[in-house]
């Protein structure tokens, strides 16, 4: 009788300590707060997407087991990041988001996060169009404002050009790039001669270098895609025809530098400012370092960019709690973020960063002016 009851209470105590140990676990996994990446891993942008993943594996290291990263790949296209962030929130069950690049994308995505109650940050995408759209958003890039607006500035009152054509990306991208652009210029007095669309994708610009051509215009604002734009240049190049080209941050990418060879010469683009050699700049100077040890190389501007998206909400679910709508308002609002990318300032989800001018010569880039 005393082996049975014994032999009872020992199955007894083996149950509850294996209960209490599923209990402990689901614990643990409670804890563990998801959050979904949608991003072009394949098509026209994936060189984006799969360096900005360099920068958030770099923060999911800093930050351990309490983030769980799932990535899930747009394509940049609109349709499949909705098909993915709904995915991301009814299977996953995320309720923080980093994406995308594209401003297609993430335009489809955004009311989607939204209704959701679900914290968007966006790692890229400039669209006009995303400024302020819904107090679930922030973007930890600068939007295609400043980079528009400065480019305006630059070619009207540094080089004293009043007439210029603008050749676009025919998206809300690169619509969002024309329209900046040729109201700021227009406002200080210049004169819009052409404005060019060209589709995504484009390898053929002859086209639109003739009309160039024939109008004799003096400057271009180049506003697209890193390898469409590089196709241009080197066309451009082919023909000796050398107008002023003031570009988007695009230009500075290896797909269009290497499509472009030496024709990228003399090429200025505006880009927020961005030192990883800066001691001065702590959080990019040590992600700097974290970055080369990991890879062997520098990090770009895109790479700090995904490093800071992940990190920042990390610290607002710290200071805040678990709390999508809690985080969201902190992060728009955030001020003097010592991040990978520099200093950043938000508010109503924009970010701020001062903007500097940098010229293509011979394969490297150099800064020539401090814009704003």
């Amino acid at each position: 009788m005393k082996k049975i009851n014994l032999f009872y209470v020992t199955v007894f105590l083996l149950v509850i300590s294996i209960l209490g140990s599923g209990c402990n676990n689901q614990t643990k996994n409670d804890k563990t707060i998801k959050v979904g990446v949608i991003l072009p891993f394949t098509g026209q942008l994936a060189n984006y997407g799969v360096e900005i993943k360099k920068g958030i594996q770099l923060a999911k290291v800093d930050i351990g087991d309490n983030i769980k990263v799932i990535y899930t790949d747009s394509k940049g296209e609109p349709t499949t990041g909705a098909n993915n962030i709904q995915k991301l929130i009814n299977i996953n069950e995320v309720k923080y988001v980093i994406g995308d690049v594209s401003s297609p994308v993430t335009l489809a995505i955004a009311p989607v996060a939204a209704r959701n109650k679900v914290f968007l940050i966006c790692p890229g995408a400039s669209s006009p169009k995303l400024q302020n759209i819904n107090p679930f958003f922030a973007r930890n890039y600068p939007s295609s404002v400043a980079e528009s607006t400065e480019s305006a500035k630059f070619l009207f009152s540094d080089k004293k050009i009043t007439k210029a054509a603008v050749v676009y990306v025919n998206s809300e991208y690169g619509l969002g790039l024309l329209h900046l652009f040729t109201q700021t210029f227009e406002k200080l007095g210049g004169k819009i001669m052409l404005s060019e669309p060209y589709e995504s994708g484009a390898t053929n610009f002859r086209t639109i270098i003739t009309k160039l051509r024939m109008e004799k215009v003096p400057a271009i604002y180049l506003g697209g895609n890193q390898k469409e734009m590089g196709h241009f240049v080197r066309q451009l190049k082919e023909t000796n025809y050398n107008p002023v080209i003031v570009s988007n941050i695009s230009f500075l990418e290896p797909d269009c530098l290497n499509i472009a060879g030496q024709a990228a010469n003399g090429v200025i683009v505006p880009v927020a400012y961005y030192n990883p050699k800066d001691s001065l700049m702590q959080g990019s100077y040590l992600f700097a370092k974290k970055y080369f040890k990991k890879y062997g190389k520098e990090p770009s501007v895109v790479n700090a960019v995904g490093y800071d998206a992940l990190m920042l909400i990390f610290k607002a679910i710290k200071n805040v709690g678990n709390n999508p709508q809690k985080v969201a308002e902190y992060v728009r609002s955030l001020k003097n973020y010592n991040g990978a990318l520099g200093t950043l300032n938000f508010t109503k989800g924009e970010v701020s960063i001062p903007i500097v001018f940098k010229r293509v010569e011979n394969g490297k880039v150099i800064t020539i002016k401090k814009g704003i």
